[in-house]
């Protein structure tokens, strides 16, 4: 069963893997997808059923005329949503959270969107490499039983929003560090505590 279970997990990796743009980083995204999918805390369906609300809210603010012209980063872990980046006005970011609250399964809606013109190019790519700093970083994180890859990072604007289940010891090993990495001007700390760190 646990073999089965594995199989099936890098499959959903692989496919999840095909929503990212740019087949030079296919083979690499595949590779750390399956690496979050299996070691995941989350089950197989949590996984999924997160992946869904992402890509329905991408959709419904893209769609929506007072968000479509925000830049707005959606995240869901455990049916947890983060919504950051840029919102073009208030409206926009109030706008936004109405959005994703009224989705179905969403349990939770934390706005970290900021209420400013949207980030260009530049900024954009140091969130990006701001945010492989954090995660090929936390490898040098020594804790029984803990798994990078269950650590959802997302940087924009130089603020790392952490996300996954983890112990209060991982929160508070992940958030010291996070803030000597490079390029990292906040940290927020959306974690989802869990008391046991073999929970799988």
């Amino acid at each position: 069963m646990k073999k089965r279970n594995s199989i099936f997990a890098c499959s959903l990796a692989v496919i999840m893997a095909t929503q990212m743009h740019g087949c030079v980083w296919l083979a690499v995204g595949a590779t750390a997808t399956a690496a979050k999918v299996i070691h995941d805390r989350r089950d197989i369906g949590t996984q999924i059923n997160d992946q869904t609300i992402e890509l329905r809210l991408k959709s419904k603010l893209n769609a929506d005329p007072t968000t479509k012209r925000s830049h707005i980063v959606v995240v869901s872990e455990n049916f947890h949503v983060l919504l950051a980046g840029e919102a073009a006005t208030q409206s926009a970011a109030s706008e936004a959270t109405r959005i994703a609250n009224s989705e179905p399964g969403v349990r939770k809606v934390w706005n970290q969107l900021r209420v400013q013109p949207n980030s260009g190019a530049f900024t954009r790519s140091n969130d990006v490499l701001t945010t492989g700093r954090v995660k090929t970083g936390m490898i040098q994180i020594k804790l029984p039983g803990f798994d990078p890859t269950r650590v959802n990072v997302t940087t924009t604007n130089g603020v790392v929003h952490l996300m996954g289940k983890v112990t209060q010891e991982e929160a508070n090993a992940v958030k010291i560090f996070a803030r000597t990495v490079y390029g990292v001007q906040g940290v927020v700390a959306l974690f989802e505590i869990t008391p046991n760190a073999n929970y799988l």
